[in-house]
């Protein structure tokens, strides 16, 4: 096959008197055109080619994309799972520890009697809620022992009672007239040093006299 180059050059040797005049024409036409066409195949050429390469990057951007998105996910799932587990963990340690046993330490013991013992005495009354009477009356059996050991005047026996509307009580509660208000006070002070918050409310038990504090032992909390 004769390359363009070596026609063109042929074509030189050539008297131009000797060519027709179209085909002197075209010789010119093909001289000038041919450069521009194998430059516009090269511009093609190199389109292709950056065009292949774009969207060979736009794939492994999408890949990558789509790794990281997964990835994203599955940790998030984990994240989820190991939040609930602790969840359910708490809520079971919170759950025994709802049940366990109502008791006080020997710190505790120690702080709440140290604490009365420089405070107003009084007398006081103690009663544990019926719905949960095992635990709240071990309690109130400690708290009563505690507090005549800190030099306050106890009732004899401690009686259950019962709530026939609205929740039932839960944790401890103070009842306390004018006449015992500064020893119930001092015994709700007494029960916030060892982390219990005990709730005050009006005395709306006539069984003891007016100048008795009534402690209520509820639900453990």
């Amino acid at each position: 096959m004769i390359e363009y180059g070596m026609l063109t050059r042929l074509i030189e040797f050539i008297p131009e008197d000797l060519l027709p005049v179209w085909f002197r024409w075209l010789t010119s036409f093909s001289l000038l055109v041919f450069p521009i066409l194998i430059g516009l195949c090269g511009f093609i050429a190199w389109k292709i080619s950056d065009r292949m390469a774009h969207l060979k990057e736009m794939s492994h951007q999408k890949i990558e994309d789509g790794l990281q998105a997964s990835l994203t996910r599955t940790q998030r799932d984990l994240y989820q799972s190991r939040l609930s587990t602790e969840e359910v963990r708490a809520h079971a340690v919170r759950l025994e520890e709802k049940q366990a046993p109502w008791l006080l330490s020997q710190d505790q013991k120690d702080a709440f009697t140290a604490y009365l013992k420089g405070a107003a005495k009084g007398k006081v009354a103690l009663e544990f809620i019926q719905s949960d009477q095992k635990r709240a009356f071990d309690f109130a059996s400690a708290i009563s022992e505690l507090l005549k050991a800190a030099g306050y005047v106890v009732w004899g026996y401690i009686p259950p009672f019962e709530q026939k509307d609205g929740p039932p009580l839960s944790g401890i509660q103070i009842q306390f007239n004018p006449q015992s208000r500064e020893a119930g006070e001092a015994i709700q002070r007494a029960f916030k040093t060892i982390g219990y918050e005990a709730a005050k409310a009006d005395r709306m038990n006539h069984d003891y006299p007016d100048d008795y504090v009534v402690i209520r032992i509820g639900v453990k909390s």
